[in-house]
C-alpha cells in the first residue's frame, strides 16, 4: 500500500506526489471501496527522492480516483491500461489505490530519430587538423624555485596497482 498526496498539475490534471509505500494489503483491516476505476498510465511520475531507482506511475483516470500497488509484480509503463481499487484510511484520512491489474500493455517505444537540424549540424562538422581550434601556450610554467617544469619525471603507473 503506498500514502500519497494528489496535485493538479498543468492542464487541470491530477497526480500522485509524495509517494511513500506504508505496507503490504494481504492482511489489512481497511474497507475496500468495491467500485474499480479504469485508468491509463501517461508518464512515469517524477519522483521526489533523487536516491529512489524506480518510481510509480502517474495514471490519469477514465472515471475518477488513483493509484496503488500491482498485481502479479508487473511494471507499469507509460500507455498501459489498468483497473485497481480504492481504499480509505479512517485513521489519516487518505485514499489510496490497491489492487491495481494491468487490463492490457501500452504501445512500446519507439527510439526516435534525430531531429533533422541534428542530422545537418553532423553532416557540416570536419575533422580537419587545419581548421580546429588551436591552444599556444603564452609562456612556458615555471616551478616555485623559477626552474622550468617539473623536476621529477612521471612515472607509468598500473590501474589497481598501488606502489
Amino acid at each position: 500500500m503506498v500514502e500519497y498526496s494528489l496535485s493538479k498539475g498543468k492542464g487541470n490534471k491530477i497526480s500522485a506526489e509524495k509517494v511513500n509505500k506504508t505496507h503490504s494489503v494481504n492482511g489489512i483491516t481497511e474497507e475496500a471501496d468495491p467500485t474499480i476505476y479504469s485508468g491509463k498510465v501517461i508518464r512515469p511520475l517524477r519522483g521526489v527522492d533523487p536516491t529512489q531507482i524506480v518510481y510509480q506511475g502517474m495514471i490519469e483516470i477514465v472515471d475518477e480516483g488513483d493509484m496503488k500497488e500491482v498485481q502479479d509484480g508487473i511494471e507499469l509503463q507509460a500507455g498501459d491500461e489498468v483497473e485497481f481499487s480504492v481504499i480509505l484510511n479512517q485513521r489519516t484520512g487518505k485514499c489510496s489505490a490497491c489492487d491495481v491489474w494491468r487490463v492490457c500493455e501500452g504501445p512500446k517505444a519507439v527510439a526516435a530519430p534525430r531531429p533533422d537540424r541534428l542530422v545537418n549540424c553532423l553532416k557540416n562538422i570536419t575533422l580537419d587538423d587545419a581548421s580546429a581550434p588551436r591552444l599556444m601556450a603564452l609562456h612556458q610554467p615555471k616551478g616555485p624555485d623559477n626552474s622550468m617544469g617539473f623536476g621529477a619525471e612521471r612515472k607509468i603507473h598500473q590501474a589497481g596497482v598501488i606502489d
